[in-house]
């Protein structure tokens, strides 16, 4: 016995000088150190806990010089108060890295890997699929609403806004048979295009809001109170709605705070009385590839294109342009509207009668 304890010392003592003159492997089967490493940890199933205390813990740490040790210059902790990893530097604590909380797509439930912005929404009352872009912390469709329940012809589609009831329409067609309209074709900027398919129904406000005589409804705010008390889901698929003005507004941030554009928050304010074109090149942000004009155009995913509009007496205006409803307003509709040669975004109100495009945003 006293013998193996004997080699057992001197074992000791050769690891404890082998690892004062030479580099040290800690791994399962006895691998080499890398030659650069005074240290190498191997191992392909577990990893290094440093060290884990709150700010308070950190504080009884004793830093100070002492007899023949420095100052703990370089000491390394996690810190679980602030979930950063810290270290000691010139007399004081630094953040050297921090976790940032997990927050969860808003998109969530929508992955799918065939859709190119990752998530998809089925709409279950047509089978009609939508792509869908996370933005700021919305999910917002990435294509303009195609739901068709029934078609007005131009003068039905006048009528319909006279009387403050749903009026829905695809631009340049003036008929009333659904299936013909999901398949008319209109000459636009590239050539004749299935214009339902490309850029969706044109409703107007009623339509958008899912009802006759409705009442418009907006946030108050900056999110989590830019949307309405009670969201309208309008034309809108279920679990989805009509976006409030403040929700656009928030888009619009959005968009300006990501590109490191100035003046964000003046530029788009949270202020209803705030209209027409606003801010620098977020419009062309927003827009689809085919429908710029200068760089930078299409990074945001929201791919809006000029889908046009239709008059109040049921025609369609040649003009390029997209817009799209919100479910604020009060005798008219507030809207957004970007032009093909304007880099901005326009804000305004309209009569409600006229037919624009719809995007949904996820509850």
């Amino acid at each position: 016995m006293k013998s193996s304890k004997i080699i057992a010392f001197i074992i000791t003592v050769f690891i404890i000088q082998t690892v004062a003159f030479s580099e040290l492997s800690i791994s399962p089967d006895g691998t080499e150190p890398h030659p650069a490493a005074i240290i190498d940890l191997i191992s392909n199933d577990k990893g290094v806990l440093f060290p884990r205390m709150s700010t308070d813990d950190r504080e009884e740490i004793d830093t100070e010089p002492e007899g023949d040790w420095d100052s703990a210059e370089s000491l390394i902790i996690f810190n679980e108060t602030t979930n950063c990893f810290e270290t000691y530097l010139l007399g004081s604590w630094h953040e050297m890295w921090c976790l940032s909380p997990y927050i969860e797509s808003p998109c969530k439930d929508y992955e799918n890997e065939d859709s190119s912005t990752g998530f998809l929404l089925v709409d279950s009352r047509d089978d009609e699929e939508y792509e869908l872009i996370e933005l700021g912390g919305q999910c917002w469709m990435a294509e303009n609403l195609a739901y068709l329940p029934e078609v007005h012809n131009n003068s039905d589609f006048e009528t319909q806004g006279n009387n403050q009831d749903p009026g829905y329409g695809v631009y340049g067609y003036n008929g009333d048979d659904v299936n013909d309209a999901k398949n008319h074709t209109h000459f636009l900027s590239i050539g004749d295009v299935n214009v339902y398919e490309n850029y969706g129904v044109l409703y107007n406000w009623w339509a958008a809001m899912g009802q006759s005589n409705a009442t418009g409804c907006n946030g108050t705010g900056a999110p989590p109170n830019d949307a309405c008390d009670t969201p309208v889901q309008g034309a809108c698929p279920d679990g989805w709605h009509l976006p409030s003005d403040y929700e656009w507004t928030t888009l619009e941030r959005y968009i300006c705070n990501d590109a490191d554009n100035e003046d964000c928050d003046t530029n788009f304010p949270y202020d209803e009385s705030d209209t027409g074109y606003r801010g620098n090149d977020e419009g062309d942000r927003l827009k689809y590839s085919n429908w710029c004009w200068s760089d930078p155009c299409a990074t945001s995913g929201f791919a809006a294109r000029m889908s046009k509009s239709r008059n109040t007496t049921g025609t369609f205006p040649d003009v390029y342009t997209g817009s799209w409803w919100s479910s604020s307003g009060d005798a008219s509709g507030f809207y957004r509207r970007l032009r093909d040669d304007y880099t901005s975004v326009f804000r305004n109100e309209a009569d409600k009668s006229f037919g624009y495009s719809v995007r949904c945003v996820r509850d």
